[in-house]
């Protein structure tokens, strides 16, 4: 049993290693290659939700590549995207990497759900984090931020209004798990793309006022 545990810690200590390892260092560039950005900043643009939301004029799905999973400003702008009336009133819908796709109904429970205090909300999201990867350690806090969040908006919203979140990642459980289960080599976008088609073709979904269009952030 000692040897096990052992064992057990020794792999999680071997996993934070790497995961530590393949974390981003801090840009090294000097300050003449940043200069474009910063003159572009300093003109009259586009806010990066007012662009976003652009997009959906064009496009049904508007797909945003994830920078490294710990850099957490980015979940900060999809909380802006997220709470922008117009992303309520057109989208509501998101999909993300992270997450396998079995905690599709808790998390659909959990933002649905109203009147919980803040000690109950936070149980629930650290109850979702604790299985809402297939990795054995996932040191990443701004998805639970970004869960609760979703939850406090959807708290002002009415149910047919509500922001929905649908996790993509492979097919896989903790409960039950033993050395010889295996994962199924599912592709990541196989699953996504299936649950968007399912979920326009359904007839409430057709007669979500004042949505007038499908439409996907993911």
């Amino acid at each position: 049993m000692l040897r096990k545990s052992i064992l057990f810690l020794g792999f999680v200590v071997l996993i934070f290693l790497i995961d530590s390892a393949i974390s981003p260092v801090p840009s090294k560039r000097p300050f003449t290659d940043l200069k474009p950005y910063i003159d572009f900043l300093t003109k009259p643009h586009l806010t990066p939700v007012d662009y976003v939301m652009s997009l959906f004029d064009k496009a049904d799905i508007v797909i945003i590549c994830e920078r490294s999973h710990p850099e957490f400003t980015q979940y900060e702008f999809f909380l802006e995207l997220a709470k922008d009336p117009r992303f309520i009133e057109r989208v509501g819908t998101i999909f993300t990497e992270i997450g396998t796709i079995q905690m599709r109904p808790v998390i659909a429970d959990f933002l649905q759900v109203e009147g919980l205090t803040s000690a109950q909300k936070e149980k629930k999201v650290l109850d979702i984090s604790r299985s809402l990867s297939w990795m054995p350690y996932w040191g990443r806090y701004n998805f639970h931020v970004f869960l609760k969040c979703l939850c406090d908006i959807n708290c002002g919203l009415s149910a047919n209004r509500k922001i929905r979140l649908f996790p993509s990642d492979i097919p896989f459980s903790w409960e039950g798990m033993t050395k010889k289960n295996t994962l199924n080599s599912w592709i990541l976008s196989v699953p996504a793309i299936r649950s968007w088609q399912k979920e326009s073709l359904k007839p409430s979904e057709k007669s979500r006022a004042p949505r007038t269009r499908e439409k996907r952030l993911w």
